[in-house]
């Protein structure tokens, strides 16, 4: 902390317009890690470490999946947003037996109605991790979601994904990666419910909050590179922005590689969210410590390949090859496979005229495979 204290005092008098764009970037040099050794460290000090995911990126699902081994090698359960609570004996199940079954995990993920390979693919390494001959438990995978129907049912989302890591974490020794959308992870920063023309009227009570409430400084939340919502009153119809108007792309990709780094207690914690940014509606001179206290940047904002689709003929065994359902699958994989070709996205490739020095399409560094996570030495 001692080093961080000249940076960190200039930090509170500039707003992000005015810092250096080079204090950014020196503090991801000086202090970023590998991401999967990142999230691990956090646990050293923290009982419950949250990622917070924008849904659907494959480079998330990738370290997600990288991180499965360690965590049953130190006996950190996993839970997820995107399984229904009401699977949990089916998972336990699954997740147990000696041979894996695609069918069994696929009806687990249509609980939820979450129907991609990459996070299936989560499931089938917690099964093969489950299969190491170790003298460690099983690795648990909580289901913390909803049912499809949760609306229907008038269940309250937040605050039973939060009961359910509550109910798991009772005797004050269980620790838990919960792997969740970013929106459900906040812990200080509070969502708008409601707003006027001019000012919010209601704040949310997400999972997160619940969360840092009950368990305080036990809690960790890293949150995962995603393009930020902008625009005029920050409709997420309109558009989808670089965070911090790309100072974080600029400095990831000086760097040149994946990085995971601190927020809170550094240099670039006072960094200033932009008025245009849907985050900062309702919160005047928002900083990044109070949306998060770590980040992972895993690549370029306009270069995050999304999941795809399972079939549609195990999605749904027996749909008719020329029915409306398979055209709005086909469709639904094409938005998939093509994101920046939404209108919503066309301001994603900005980022790149806001560093010191342009960097061309194509130049910025891709994330390792899965593999080079875990492969990763740990250092402390």
């Amino acid at each position: 902390m001692k080093s961080f204290a000249p940076a960190l005092l200039l930090a509170v008098v500039l707003s992000f317009e005015s810092m250096s764009a080079d204090v950014l970037t020196d503090h991801l040099a000086a202090n970023g890690r590998p991401p999967a050794d990142y999230v691990l460290s956090k646990f050293d000090d923290h009982r419950i470490v949250i990622l917070g995911e924008s849904h659907l990126g494959r480079r998330d699902t990738d370290l997600v999946r990288s991180l499965v081994p360690e965590l049953r090698r130190r006996g950190i359960a996993l839970a997820v947003e995107w399984l229904s609570f009401e699977s949990q004996a089916r998972l336990d199940r699954l997740l147990a037996e000696p041979e894996w079954n695609a069918v069994v995990a696929t009806a687990i993920l249509r609980d939820a109605d979450w129907p991609y390979i990459e996070y299936r693919e989560i499931l089938k390494a917690v099964w093969e991790a489950n299969r190491t001959p170790i003298a460690m438990p099983l690795l648990r995978v909580l289901a913390i979601g909803l049912p499809s129907d949760f609306r229907e049912r008038k269940l309250d989302y937040d605050a039973t994904m939060a009961q359910r890591v509550r109910d798991y974490s009772t005797d004050g020794t269980k620790r838990v990666l919960v792997y969740c959308g970013m929106h459900h992870a906040f812990t200080r920063y509070l969502q708008v419910e409601h707003r006027d023309a001019v000012r919010a009227t209601e704040f949310m009570d997400r999972f997160g909050n619940i969360i840092w409430r009950r368990y305080a400084q036990d809690v960790f939340l890293i949150a995962l590179h995603k393009p930020h919502w902008c625009g005029p009153g920050a409709d997420p119809a309109e558009a989808s922005c670089p965070p911090f108007s790309g100072a974080i792309d600029c400095a990831g990709s000086a760097i040149g590689h994946p990085v995971g780094f601190d927020v809170i207690g550094s240099p670039i914690a006072e960094m200033r969210f932009p008025e245009s940014s849907y985050y900062a509606f309702g919160h005047p001179h928002l900083r990044f410590v109070d949306y998060t206290d770590g980040y992972i940047w895993s690549s370029a904002v306009d270069d995050l390949p999304q999941v795809a689709l399972i079939p549609l003929d195990e999605w749904k065994p027996g749909t008719i090859s020329t029915s409306g359902a398979v055209r709005k699958w086909e469709q639904r994989a094409m938005s998939l496979a093509h994101p920046l070709e939404r209108p919503s996205m066309k301001l994603l490739r900005s980022w790149r005229n806001s560093c010191p020095t342009v960097i061309p399409q194509g130049s910025v560094p891709q994330i390792p495979d899965a593999a080079d996570f875990a492969s990763s030495p740990r250092s402390h």
